[in-house]
């Protein structure tokens, strides 16, 4: 799995994973919003499906401000619009995404057997 992107910068983070996934075929993808339980707001993004997993740092979501959920519902509304599955919720236990270089490869398996169906209102970019 590859992290990318810039905790708490939401426009930023979610440019970066749109560019990291150029060229990409969509309707593979799948959408999983991250946020550990109880922390705020802070949601991280992974996308599976690509040549390699992807996640970004914690950059989404109300702990971001109006940015953080205006960001989450634009990017949510992209992958919705180019066919992409989901979006999928994940709540890991505290602590697990703290050291994102350090997590390795089950970090993505953890994240694919946690994961729910969201629902798509709930995070729409209006």
């Amino acid at each position: 799995m590859r992290v990318i992107g810039s905790t708490g910068r939401p426009r930023a983070t979610a440019e970066a994973l749109l560019a990291e996934l150029k060229g990409a075929h969509w309707p593979g993808l799948k959408l999983v919003l991250v946020a550990p339980a109880g922390n705020g707001g802070e949601i991280s993004v992974m996308v599976s499906g690509a040549r390699e997993p992807l996640l970004t740092r914690p950059a989404f979501g109300p702990a971001f401000g109006e940015e953080g959920r205006r960001s989450l519902g634009e990017l949510v509304a992209e992958f919705r619009r180019r066919g992409a599955k989901g979006p999928y919720e994940a709540v890991l236990p505290p602590g697990r995404l703290g050291a994102l270089s350090d997590q390795g490869p089950g970090l993505a398996a953890r994240i694919e057997a946690v994961k729910n169906p969201a629902d798509p209102a709930a995070w729409s970019a209006g």
